[in-house]
């Protein structure tokens, strides 16, 4: 066989030729390959950018800030990586490391959505992180449209100079833009020229109180209430606070108890929604700013309404009729009652006599285990997880140790074994009115901002105590038997107006003073407020503790 090689060429040069071909192109391959990968990891850092962004916006700042870590490294966006930084840093409150940044850097980055920020610091009171947010764009950005934010934070820090003038300087279609929130600003700025700005209101609208400029203090304008919690909030922030209190109802309180020479406390909840309606302290001790809130004490016979509750529980109601001989030996001490009752002949006439003989039966029969079981959801021992934003509401404290007949029978009466406080007792009085389903109390309303815009409302949450509706209605005609009984104990509070359920208690050292506490609810028929008051070194609750409740329910009801 022969080749013919005729009519063919070979040459080195085209084999060179192919190979630089070939090697271009898979360099040209490369490249876009390469482009390709910048291309898309840009675009992943973009997407990653506003992801971070919209968490911040969300108000999810650690999230945020877990994902701005996995892109904080990367290539791209440095300058909008160096301002989200001293975002996130603005938000945890670390405010001197996002100057320092913010001071650092000589232009602002287009990736990031300034303004939503600015709106977000604004809309949240957040005065501090606006400021300096604000400035660092005022100096590399500038523009009219920002004129407004610094109006508005040097409004909120007291300087109604500057930002009076901030508004002075503004352009008419800027002034006409911002019409709203310029009155908004022009009517705090003038109160502050006044050197207070009412901060503080009621349920109605009216100033609860003020923040006195010159002394740096608040002034209230609450008979029987302090503030300085919330001060302590505001100089956080300048926000203004709508509270659930009635002023008026404040100044009915005042005056029952200056009438009558009164020390104590009383606090009165809205079931509706369980708000405090009035929080009244005039305390002996005046150490407690809202000692209404927090002074814990020894309640008295009002406990034995939780009893008389575990006792009705138990299944075990063989006490009745019940022997009272005024006192019994329990071991080597002797157990005492106020008086001497007789037969009782069941529960209900126990809790209006306020027999301390029969409930002291109630708390041996029951044992500490069972006793526990109750109050700990009414919440003994750990239950000052009640709280409303920055304010706490103390509960009262038993003695989780007390197993002998004569500690059980004092716990079961509320003597030495026990303590609560006013709001626990009123507390106390709702979730019976209620069959053991309260919301959650509160006395704050709600907080706005500068411009008048709400950034926060109380958020209603149903508590479940306990739902034995049949003991719950048990122990309320009890209740109600205290005031109704010929011989109750609350019979001289009686009114022909409203009927009322109710507890006495009477606590402390006859020589010193006894203290009269009450606590119950009205009307009885459905209940719309619960209540409980303490009255120091008044005497026996069932003679001037039951006045003051009769004298409360007239003013309360305009009689």
């Amino acid at each position: 066989m022969v080749i013919d090689y005729k009519g063919v060429t070979f040459s080195f040069k085209d084999q060179k030729r192919r190979k630089r071909f070939k090697r271009i192109r898979l360099i040209v391959i490369g490249v876009l390959i390469l482009c390709l990968y910048f291309f898309i990891a840009n675009m992943m850092d973009t997407g990653s950018i506003n992801s971070v962004q919209t968490l911040m916006l969300e108000n999810k700042p650690a999230e945020a800030a877990e994902k701005f870590e996995g892109i904080e490294g990367g290539l791209y966006h440095g300058t909008a990586k160096r301002e989200l930084k001293a975002l996130l840093l603005l938000f945890a409150g670390e405010t001197a490391k996002a100057g320092e940044i913010l001071a650092s850097m000589d232009t602002h980055s287009g990736a990031v959505h300034f303004q939503k920020f600015q709106d977000f610091f604004s809309d949240r009171a957040r005065y501090v992180p606006l400021k300096i947010y604000t400035d660092f764009l005022l100096r590399v950005r500038g523009g009219e449209d920002l004129s407004v934010y610094k109006a508005l934070y040097s409004a909120a820090l007291f300087d109604f100079k500057g930002s009076r003038g901030v508004t002075a300087q503004l352009p008419p279609a800027e002034k006409e833009k911002h019409k709203q929130k310029l009155a908004i600003l022009d009517r705090i700025n003038g109160e502050l020229e006044t050197g207070k700005l009412n901060y503080i209101f009621d349920v109605n609208g009216k100033p609860a109180a003020y923040y006195d400029l010159k002394s740096g203090k608040t002034v209230s304008l609450t008979p029987g209430m302090g503030f300085g919690a919330f001060e302590a909030d505001f100089n956080k922030s300048t926000t203004f606070y709508s509270l659930t209190v009635d002023i008026s109802l404040q100044e009915k309180l005042r005056g029952l108890f200056e009438k009558g020479d009164y020390h104590g406390t009383f606090l009165l909840l809205d079931l509706t929604d369980t708000s405090v309606t009035a929080a009244y302290s005039r305390s002996l001790k005046g150490e407690a700013e809202n000692a209404v809130f927090s002074e814990r004490y020894e309640p008295g016979s009002i406990i034995k309404v939780l009893t008389l509750f575990a006792y009705l529980r138990s299944g075990t109601q063989e006490l009745f009729p019940f022997q009272c001989k005024g006192s019994m030996r329990l071991g080597n001490r002797t157990f005492y009652d106020w008086r001497r009752h007789d037969t009782v002949k069941d529960f209900e006439e126990a809790l209006a006599v306020s027999c301390n003989l029969s409930f002291g039966e109630m708390g041996m029969n029951l044992g500490l285990r069972k006793f526990a079981d109750v109050l700990r959801p009414f919440y003994f021992n750990g239950g000052d997880g009640l709280r409303d934003l920055f304010l706490e509401f103390k509960t009262g404290t038993f003695n989780k140790t007390a197993s002998g007949d004569f500690e059980l029978a004092n716990l079961s009466v509320g003597l030495g074994e026990v303590t609560t406080t006013t709001f626990h007792s009123a507390f106390i009085a709702a979730i019976i009115a209620q069959n053991g389903s309260v919301y959650s109390p509160y006395l704050i309303k709600n907080k706005k901002n500068l411009l008048n815009l709400g950034y926060y409302t109380h958020p209603s949450e149903l508590l479940t105590v306990f739902t034995d509706n049949a003991a719950f209605f048990k122990v309320k005609r009890a209740m109600v038997g205290v005031v109704e009984h010929p011989e109750g104990t609350g019979k001289r509070s009686r009114v022909d107006f409203v009927q009322v359920g109710l507890k006495t208690g009477t606590t402390g050292d006859p020589h010193m003073g006894l203290d009269a506490t009450l606590m119950g609810f009205f009307p009885e028929e459905k209940p719309g407020y619960a209540f409980a008051f303490r009255l120091e070194r008044a005497g026996k609750a069932e003679l001037r503790g039951a006045y003051f409740l009769k004298d409360f329910l007239k003013v309360f009801y305009g009689k």
